[in-house]
């Protein structure tokens, strides 16, 4: 029998949400759906009675390639609020993504973030929402940082006045890619991006909107670490050159540790953790060199995981991808010290590893709904973890190595331990009754439940972990 124990008295960080996209994929689909499919869409994602309870919802403003590319996938394809420089804004633009922004707000989604993966078209260099010249550090077209900024805040005004106010607007995404030509993208070298930060802390500041800035949304952690952390962490490997001119690295550093940028930030930095879901180098000692690089230069920042899937092509419905997301979130947690977490897409037509929940439309013309177990370890956490909880000490004594355990003791006072069950074998656990809490409720995810929750019972009590599979339990003091 294994012991578990917690102590609500040894805090770490506080979370701030739980969170996915409906970049790309929701465009067409809220506007071909029917709506009793979209409603059905909306109670997966955003009920936290039926569905999975996410506190935050990303939305991509788009950049308009969708006028001028061909990307290979045409979902990857963007409107943009406005054609050009000169033309008036459409505000029916990404009506798809639009109808489930309001299906959020409905159903009191308390966060929304909004971000763009390259600049308006007629902002950038080359014409298009990628990038082309490899001599060239961004595409932003130079001295129109200022342009891209009030483009950025009329949306978010736009939006405030609709009722729908953003939390945070992320300018930039994956600076450090090269984004030459399968999706939208733009890269940034650190003058860039602190270029464009300029220009937007500006505009917000004299905007009168809450909104604040998250960046540098690195796609990669190690761009995060210090040049020599980086080494020490990696063996001495050397970094490859960025995609274009200048410095494409040290993000904590050079956004953090620079006195005039840092308070522009919204007291973090968000990084994505693409790459980094195998092997304990990766998922330990690196998130645990993110965390002491940035406290050693900022101690008071946060960290935020703001993008994340795995990348491998190949749908899997099931527990192996679903675990190696709920690796990544423990470690991003509990080794990061991650106070925001984010997954890609949340409806995907792909073939890959990544959708919470996936479709065969694009294909087949079917409104077929398919969640997968991706969707519901995520509702392991964002359900019962709630914004503005605090994560606190448990551990588990006489334990096999392939259970893991994180606890966060939410605003109102329930505690809910999450406990991933990595292995090949059932695994008893028992819970004690400890600092007042009494009844405890169970939520188990694995290839035969889908997030389903049993009955209140009494403390102490003695459980099984099955095998593969992820467990909630949400304690109580009554």
């Amino acid at each position: 029998m294994v012991d578990l124990r917690y102590n609500v008295e040894e805090q770490y960080q506080t979370i701030r949400h739980f969170g996915a996209s409906g970049c790309w994929t929701l465009d067409p689909i809220g506007v071909e759906w029917s709506e009793a499919n979209l409603q059905k869409l909306a109670r997966l994602l955003f009920s936290v009675e039926e569905g999975i309870g996410l506190s935050n919802w990303r939305f991509n403003i788009g950049a308009g390639s969708v006028y001028i590319d061909k990307f290979e996938d045409s979902w990857r394809l963007s409107e943009c609020f406005r054609r050009s420089d000169s033309a008036p804004y459409d505000w029916t633009c990404h009506s798809g993504q639009q109808w489930f922004l309001n299906a959020a707000k409905r159903y009191n989604v308390p966060h929304f973030a909004a971000f763009t993966n390259s600049p308006p078209i007629w902002l950038t260099k080359n014409g298009r929402g990628c990038c082309d010249a490899a001599s060239v550090s961004t595409n932003l077209r130079d001295g129109t940082q200022g342009e891209f900024a009030r483009f950025l805040v009329d949306v978010l005004q736009h939006f405030a006045e609709v009722g729908i106010v953003f939390d945070t607007i992320e300018p930039i995404n994956e600076p450090s890619w090269a984004w030459e030509g399968t999706q939208e993208g733009c890269r940034y070298n650190n003058d860039d991006i602190k270029a464009v930060l300029r220009a937007l802390y500006a505009a917000l500041s004299v905007s009168g909107l809450p909104t604040h800035i998250s960046a540098p949304d690195t796609g990669d952690l190690t761009v995060l670490l210090d040049d020599d952390v980086f080494t020490i962490w990696s063996g001495g490997d050397q970094f490859a050159k960025g995609p274009g001119p200048g410095n494409y690295r040290n993000s904590i550093r050079e956004f953090l540790g620079d006195p005039e940028i840092a308070p522009m930030l919204g007291g973090h930095i968000a990084a994505h953790s693409y790459w980094t879901d195998e092997g304990d180098r990766n998922l330990t000692a690196l998130r645990r060199a993110v965390r002491e690089n940035l406290s050693a230069v900022a101690p008071d920042a946060e960290y935020w995981m703001t993008e994340y899937c795995v990348m491998q092509p190949g749908r899997d419905i099931g527990m192996a991808t679903a675990l190696r997301m709920a690796r990544t979130i423990h470690h991003d947690m509990v080794d990061g010290n991650a106070s925001s977490w984010q997954w890609w897409l949340a409806v995907s037509p792909h073939d890959y590893k990544d959708g919470l929940i996936y479709t065969n439309y694009r294909e087949t013309g079917q409104q077929d709904i398919i969640p997968s177990c991706l969707l519901w370890v995520l509702g392991n956490y964002s359900r019962y973890v709630r914004p503005g909880a605090v994560r606190v000490s448990a551990a588990l004594h006489h334990s096999p190595e392939t259970v893991m355990v994180s606890s966060y003791i939410n605003m109102d006072g329930a505690l809910a331990i999450v406990l991933t069950n990595d292995g090949s074998a059932d695994v008893a656990i028992s819970i004690p009754a400890s600092q007042g809490y009494t009844t405890m409720t169970v939520a188990l995810t694995d290839e035969a439940h889908a997030l389903v929750e049993s009955g209140r019972q009494a403390l102490p009590a003695a459980i099984t972990l099955p095998l593969r599979s992820v467990t909630t339990l949400l304690l109580k003091q009554n």
